[in-house]
């Protein structure tokens, strides 16, 4: 028995019970095939194995119910046979959930949730609530993302009005999303510091082609059908072969930044290092695969976010809505906060 622990079953959708298998060409499952069939046929050529190969077998998974949001289960299992003519049968396959349970996001680890606590307090000395307009709170976190909320509302939301674009209209988009990004939020505050540059210089470098088809998509991320997980994974279809070769962090900042400033009630900025970490301090397991964030991915974060802001009301700490989530969040520890900005330099 050859076990591939290297790859997801992974819903496609929260609410459907069918799972599909996902692997990446060149991973370690795709090679331990290639090896196995090696020393089943060392004579022959291993096949080129590809996603596809693997994934029509997900019927097999259809009874599968409840996946959960975001749920990934790991363990693939399958049983090589010799006289198949490329070294595995897909009557041979056996496909098993592990034994890990679905993410409960109401239920966050209660140590890791206090440790978190406590790391925000010890960082923000004199914290009473969020709603305080004085302070360390206020003066370092909550007012600049107020006033970035406000130059969003002034300089994109009167452009966001029919989704219709000519090249003109949508280097204009380009250049005020840039100014959004670029300009002093006031005579005491700089730029944002939210996104780092490296994760939008791509808006200097975009051809006219790129640039209509980024306009296209941001409004549909913002103004589009669906809710806001949908409309970030159709953004990301567009948006991800548009600053390819770049890390997928971009896919999960630059798009749910732009929700979070249009929509700050609904829906959270995402920071990989940050959430990654979190989400493995709350639940126990990854969020993120390596891939641009998906719908699925989106939700699961929400979900999480959803479970702080119900913790931060409860020790009546009176949030506002996802900003006061992410800030949150976003205050760690002096080490791991300094370990976590190196880290977001390169990867959002």
């Amino acid at each position: 028995m050859v076990t591939l622990d290297h790859g997801y079953y992974q819903p496609v959708d929260p609410e459907s019970i069918t799972w599909t298998i996902v692997f990446q060409q060149n991973n370690r499952a795709m090679d331990l095939m290639v090896q196995t069939y090696h020393a089943l046929h060392p004579a022959a050529s291993a096949p080129a194995y590809s996603p596809g190969v693997i994934a029509y077998l997900s019927e097999a998974l259809n009874a599968l119910a409840d996946a959960g949001v975001g749920r990934r289960a790991r363990c693939c299992r399958l049983k090589p046979d010799r006289t198949a003519a490329t070294g595995f049968s897909a009557t041979d396959w056996n496909l098993a959930m592990s034994d890990s349970q679905p993410v409960r996001y109401d239920a966050p680890d209660p140590d890791a949730l206090s440790r978190l606590r406590d790391n925000f307090l010890n960082r923000l000395d004199g914290f009473r609530s969020f709603v305080d307009r004085s302070g360390v709170y206020w003066d370092d976190e909550r007012e600049c993302k107020d006033l970035l909320v406000e130059l969003y509302r002034a300089h994109l939301r009167g452009l966001l009005h029919d989704g219709l674009w000519d090249t003109v209209g949508a280097r204009e988009l380009v250049a005020e999303v840039r100014r959004v990004l670029t300009s002093r939020l006031s005579d005491r505050h700089g730029p944002q510091n939210l996104l780092n540059w490296r994760l939008f210089d791509f808006l200097a470098r975009m051809s006219s082609d790129q640039t209509l088809v980024f306009a296209g998509a941001f409004y549909d991320l913002l103004r589009g059908p669906g809710d806001s997980s949908e409309r970030m994974e159709r953004f990301n279809a567009a948006f991800a072969p548009i600053v390819a070769p770049a890390s997928p962090a971009v896919t999960r900042s630059f798009p749910t930044l732009f929700l979070m400033l249009d929509r700050p009630d609904e829906n959270i900025y995402v920071r990989t290092e940050l959430y990654e970490s979190a989400h493995r301090q709350l639940y126990g397991v990854p969020l993120f695969a390596n891939a641009p964030l998906s719908a699925a991915e989106y939700r699961a974060v929400r979900a999480m976010a959803a479970a702080l802001w119900t913790a931060l009301a409860g020790w009546g700490w009176q949030p506002a809505d996802m900003i006061d989530v992410h800030s949150f969040t976003l205050v760690r520890p002096r080490c791991a906060a300094a370990a976590e900005s190196r880290a977001d330099r390169t990867h959002g």
